[in-house]
């Protein structure tokens, strides 16, 4: 008897193991390759569009690329070791919605970030707004502080101002995400100056993270506005589509946001249907990666994009709605093309294009267009 059991507890073992290994090397997505005339490229590499995580440095991590997470929460949660601290940080310029950069004699190299001693313009006692972004190993923290109509920005060293449309173009990338973070919590601060359940004065903590009203103590926080991107692929095509204010012919991926109730597979169903006319299941639905937005078009309200593929069996005709002036099915050598000219400016009308490096629908773009174009970077 002892030894039947012996066995059993060994085979449940080995089961056990065997269900680990299959989770962390799940089987490789095949696409359904529809037609070999289309592509000069070669076959499609065995990777899964799941749970794959970013690779660019515009994507996903910690602001500045290191960051001592253990100190960062102390500061935002301890008011008085954030005091202690704030004086002997570095902190970056926002004036009017723009960022301060450094002036460069040489146009050619990418923007950065002017950094500024806190205490050359936080000790003077003129700042009205002010957020911890950063803490380095050494335990230096980072602030953005506001200083849009105080005569300080002019006694700064040599700097010019930088709308952010353009400096997702021009900043250097450890920069991007910094400023665009550094604009979305400054403008966050600025849209709850006053308590939305009983409209008495906030109160802010030192770190500029979190808010408590001064009357009936209700406590804010900064939060992202969800919202699914996603492509429609089937073998070697892809669907793509084009908002009317788009220029040209730049196509991009579908979008929108995570409505109330749902979770991301019922978002990129919905989506895809209101957009294009085409019913996908659930199941059809990969995850693949996400990355911080400014929301720059709605007043740099902070959204959090989740990028999904979507496998289709049949290259469905789209049919697009009142949200999409045009849907198109792409071959893989078309966005290839178009993501090596995806930096050129101005657009020539008759060719394709898509969005830059730094945008989303890009990085999913690339992703696909890799597992068919081994060589493809």
């Amino acid at each position: 008897m002892n030894h039947v059991r012996s066995i059993r507890c060994h085979m449940q073992y080995m089961w056990r193991c065997v269900y680990t290994w299959r989770l962390a090397n799940p089987q490789p997505f095949q696409p359904h390759v529809t037609s070999q005339r289309y592509s000069t490229c070669l076959r499609p590499r065995a990777t899964r569009a799941r749970h794959v995580l970013p690779s660019s440095s515009s994507l996903n991590r910690s602001i500045t690329g290191s960051t001592d997470f253990h100190m960062l929460e102390r500061l935002k949660n301890d008011a008085k070791l954030c005091k202690e601290k704030i004086l002997s940080s570095d902190c970056i310029i926002i004036s009017d919605d723009q960022y301060v950069v450094k002036d460069k004699p040489d146009k050619r190299k990418p923007d950065e970030l002017l950094r500024v001693p806190y205490g050359d313009v936080g000790g003077k006692g003129t700042i009205t707004r002010s957020v911890l972004l950063d803490v380095d190993p050494e335990g230096k923290a980072l602030f953005a502080v506001d200083l849009s109509g105080n005569s300080q920005v002019d006694d700064l060293p040599p700097h010019k101002l930088l709308p952010p449309r353009p400096a997702l173009f021009t900043l250097r990338p450890p920069d991007s995400t910094v400023a665009t973070t550094a604009l979305s919590l400054l403008s966050w601060q600025r849209g709850n100056v006053y308590c939305g359940r009983c409209a008495n004065p906030m109160i802010y903590h030192s770190s500029g993270r979190s808010a408590k009203c001064t009357t009936c103590k209700t406590s804010l926080f900064p939060r992202y506005n969800p919202v699914v991107i996603m492509i429609l692929t089937c073998g070697d095509r892809v669907l793509l589509g084009r908002s009317k204010r788009f220029p040209g012919r730049m196509f991009s991926a579908l979008a929108g946001f995570i409505d109330v109730g749902e979770d991301i597979e019922t978002a990129v169903v919905r989506e895809i249907n209101e957009e294009v006319g085409i019913s996908v299941s659930r199941e059809a639905v990969r995850y693949v990666t996400s990355q911080f937005w400014g929301g720059y078009i709605r007043g740099f309200s902070p959204e959090l994009m989740v990028g999904c593929e979507v496998a289709l069996s049949n290259c469905t005709p789209p049919t697009p709605t009142e949200e999409i002036e045009e849907a198109t099915w792409f071959s893989v050598d078309e966005i290839r093309d178009a993501l090596a000219r995806s930096k050129d400016f101005p657009h020539k009308p008759e060719l394709l294009y898509v969005p830059p490096p730094f945008a989303s629908a890009h990085q999913l773009l690339k992703r696909w267009v890799s597992r068919w174009c081994p060589t493809h970077s």
